[in-house]
């Protein structure tokens, strides 16, 4: 027996075979069963949210900016974005901090012996 709870309402469910894939609903519905008792009430707490809708105060028209803004509050913390001069500092104060390291030596085949230099760097005559 299973209890799943979402939006919905409270589901109890009792499970009657279990699929090695994941297949279409039709084939889905067939593995499990749900329980009278919650069926019943999952259909009486719909019903009281479905009369609960009539009480329910709508506003006139559409929310102005300043009602957005009074019911939906940005959080403070997006409020202050850091400024990319910040972060540059930041960035470079880290580096300074770091220890320094040993430069790489040259990988086996960088090196070539028979190169020649290009053209351009070539000594001139």
């Amino acid at each position: 027996m299973l209890r799943i709870t979402n939006d919905a309402g409270e589901f109890h469910i009792e499970v009657l075979l279990l699929s090695d894939v994941r297949g279409p609903a039709s084939v889905a519905l067939t593995l499990y069963r749900e329980t009278e008792a919650s069926r019943e009430l999952r259909q009486k707490v719909a019903a009281e949210r479905r009369a609960m809708r009539e009480f329910e105060q709508l506003p006139a028209g559409r929310p102005s900016k300043r009602d957005r803004r009074h019911n939906h509050p940005i959080p403070r913390p997006l409020l202050k974005v850091p400024s990319y001069a910040k972060f540059a500092r930041d960035l470079y104060s880290t580096l300074l901090t770091l220890p320094p390291t040993s430069p790489r030596p040259p990988s086996s085949n960088s090196t070539r012996t028979n190169a020649r230099p290009h053209p351009s760097l070539a000594p001139r005559p």
